[in-house]
């Protein structure tokens, strides 16, 4: 189990739905509640492409806690490669998306994009 604390506690739901794009947001009228929505396609392409994307919502959650805002700039980029490697993942991003998942400790790849 992996738990978020950046500025104490939070709710955080993850929910796998067939849909074309996943997304982040607030969750309901608790405070500190938030939703997260990973496409199901996105979990059965490959494990790794899977935890890439949980990752990649979480770390717009974080940056809307921190600074106000879901967009993908460079502390965006700095808190979802530290969600990653938490998994011993690292990713090479081609703009904010990922052209390749690689392992931290060989630099395997281990997921490849067009």
């Amino acid at each position: 189990m992996h738990r978020i604390y950046i500025g104490g506690e939070m709710e955080l739901q993850v929910s796998i739905r067939n849909i074309k794009r996943g997304y982040a947001t607030t969750a309901g009228t608790k405070l500190d509640s938030y939703l997260v929505v990973i496409p199901k396609w996105a979990m059965l392409r490959s494990e790794n492409y899977g935890v890439w994307y949980i990752c990649h919502e979480c770390a717009h959650v974080t940056c809307y806690r921190l600074f106000g805002h879901w967009k993908h700039d460079a502390d965006f980029k700095t808190i979802e490669d530290m969600y990653l490697a938490d998994f011993g993942l690292r990713v090479i991003r081609k703009k904010c998306y990922p052209k390749a998942i690689l392992k931290l400790t060989s630099q395997e790849a281990v997921c490849y994009f067009n």
